[in-house]
């Protein structure tokens, strides 16, 4: 096996203009996401799996010749991650510490687990079979996947302490485990004697159903510490749309495209995957939450030439830097003033930039403005938050 070698082809990032909503209004603020696509330079295709918290990817690409590639993103670098003589190696989870597990090709075209860890390959092998692929890692070291017998069915595993777990749902034809969190539970799906897919959650030994409400199939991929599960699901029309699965409710959650697919999420709820073009082609993305509160605001009755103010909080759960503007637009904006928070804003992961606003009627009667955060890009979409107020 040899090392992994370096191919710094620099960022291929593009914001896509488009911010996805997935909280209530009436919960008082908006959750959205930015999408960046991260593309191997050069390569039909690119897939993404996994990400850990310090905003570490792995995935694999396509190259011309149709031979797959793993990698490692990090730092807006590639890092190529091969193992040596295969005609394909697939990087499918990461955890915090760097640790990287997948499958590859041997020339036989078999399928075989490894785990990456410290510039070395380690096979990882469910004795007796010829298809092994783990997929997933947490902090710990324990290992999910799943793997093929001699009867050919599709078994989960989970691997822990040098040791193989068989994984199956009761009745499944298949089981196909996928991801895993620091608390042991494992994500994944199965399918039914109609060969119908399901998925489900595997927690203190007993199998709970993740089911998209109406889809024809469902694959969950990735789960957090936190419990928030991402994957795909099938609709009625045989279109595939990605989701977020959190708080007991989903969300539908789609790059524009003919199909969606999230891969992995970490704990800052930094979601990665891929999706399809309008050409059939692969990109990656990475997706990064961006909240702000409130999503509108109503100053209520202010006497004429008399102030109000209120204040809202853009913040950053992503692992990257964000720069946002705010600006005050249409109808009444006159009445309307950013006393702090104008201006070019950088926002650190995990930090928030919070905007005041001044309310100043100089008439009687309803007043509206629009108030736009947006970033300093000119693909980038804008928050707008209505504000009302009233002059008396």
């Amino acid at each position: 096996m040899r090392k992994m070698s370096s191919c710094h082809v620099g960022k291929v990032l593009f914001l896509l203009s488009l911010f996805l909503v997935i909280s209530a209004a009436s919960m008082g603020y908006t959750k959205t996401y930015t999408f960046t696509a991260i593309d191997f330079r050069g390569a039909r295709n690119t897939y993404l799996y996994g990400i850990n918290n310090a905003g570490e990817i792995v995935g694999y690409y396509e190259d011309v010749n149709r031979y797959e590639h793993g990698f490692l993103y990090a730092g807006g670098n590639f890092t190529i991650i091969d193992v040596l003589g295969s005609p394909g190696t697939y990087p499918g989870g990461i955890n915090d510490t760097g640790e990287i597990v997948g499958y590859y090709e041997d020339v036989n075209f078999d399928d075989h687990g490894f785990l990456y860890a410290g510039g070395k390959f380690t096979s990882i092998d469910v004795p007796g079979a010829f298809v092994t692929l783990p997929s997933g890692i947490n902090d710990s070291g324990e290992i999910t996947g799943w793997y093929k017998d001699v009867n050919s069915y599709d078994d989960g595993f989970l691997y822990a302490g040098g040791n193989f777990t068989t994984i199956d749902v009761p009745a499944a034809m298949f089981t196909q485990a996928i991801g895993i969190n620091g608390s042991g539970e494992i994500v994944g799906y199965y399918y039914d004697a109609m060969l119908n897919a399901h998925g489900f959650l595997y927690a203190g030994g007993k199998f709970t159903a993740i089911d998209f409400p109406g889809a024809r199939n469902t694959y969950p991929y990735g789960i957090n510490n936190a419990g928030e599960i991402v994957g795909y699901y099938e609709d009625s029309t045989r279109y595939d749309h990605g989701f977020l699965y959190a708080g007991g409710n989903f969300t539908t959650f789609d790059v524009p495209g003919p199909g969606t697919y999230p891969g992995g999420i970490n704990d800052f709820g930094e979601i990665v995957g891929y999706y399809y073009d309008g050409m059939l082609d692969t990109h990656g993305f990475l997706a990064s939450p961006i909240s702000v509160a409130p999503t509108t605001y109503n100053f209520g009755y202010v006497k004429v030439k008399g102030s109000k103010t209120a204040s809202f909080v853009v913040t950053n759960s992503g692992t990257a830097d964000r720069i946002f503007t705010a600006a005050i637009k249409e109808e009444d904006g006159s009445m309307f003033r950013i006393t702090s928070g104008s201006g070019s804003k950088t926002i650190k992961p995990g930090k928030s930039l919070t905007i005041k606003v001044a309310f100043k009627p100089s008439s009687r009667g309803q007043k509206t403005c629009t108030l736009e955060i947006t970033s300093n890009d000119p693909v980038f979409p804008a928050f707008n938050i209505p504000l009302i107020g009233t002059g008396q």
